[in-house]
């Protein structure tokens, strides 16, 4: 496998780790560690990079999505844990906080010293007001979220380049 594809990966699963490891820090007690630092919005972005720079170079392979699962499950087995155990986190993490209380809260605003937020468990959505512990609480559930999905994505990304670099040596073998 080319080095780009090792230094690729590599980065996408740094990111990934580094990204659910916040998320992991916002269920402490205490202060969230992203809340008001304004880099939650840059990260996911640069998951989104990090995907789709995986996913374009893959359709220039001619393979299809079962051949290229194949080939992942044929990489070494610490190469494949590291993005799978990311997967396996990343989702777990989205779950957890789904399960959690305030899943049916969203768009949190503050006006005026009061707290607001939608309620999504009724027809039509109802402006509900806050505590401030409960609003921290919503906007903690959504930057998770967020971050847990760009977490997953980059996970994905990794093992995507993994299978595309493996692929890429197999065609330079054979031609």
């Amino acid at each position: 496998m080319r080095r780009t594809f090792t230094l690729h990966s590599g980065f996408a699963a740094g990111l990934s780790a580094v990204v659910l490891s916040f998320v992991a820090l916002t269920w402490l007690p205490g202060p969230s560690p992203v809340d008001g630092t304004g880099w939650a919005v840059p990260v996911i972005l640069l998951a989104f990079l990090v995907l789709g720079t995986a996913v374009v170079p893959m359709a220039g392979t001619g393979s299809n999505a079962r051949s290229r699962w194949s080939v992942f499950l044929r990489l070494p087995g610490r190469v494949k844990a590291v993005p799978g155990l990311l997967i396996a986190l990343g989702v777990a993490m989205i779950i957890i906080n789904a399960a959690g209380g305030e899943g049916a809260l969203e768009s949190p605003t503050a006006e005026g010293g009061r707290y607001f937020s939608y309620d999504q468990s009724t027809s039509p959505r109802v402006k509900v007001e806050l505590s401030r512990s409960q609003y921290e609480a919503v906007i903690e559930s959504q930057q998770r979220m967020m971050l847990a999905i760009a977490g997953l994505m980059s996970a994905s990304a990794a093992g995507v380049v993994l299978a595309g670099g493996e692929l890429r040596r197999q065609d330079d073998a054979v031609g």
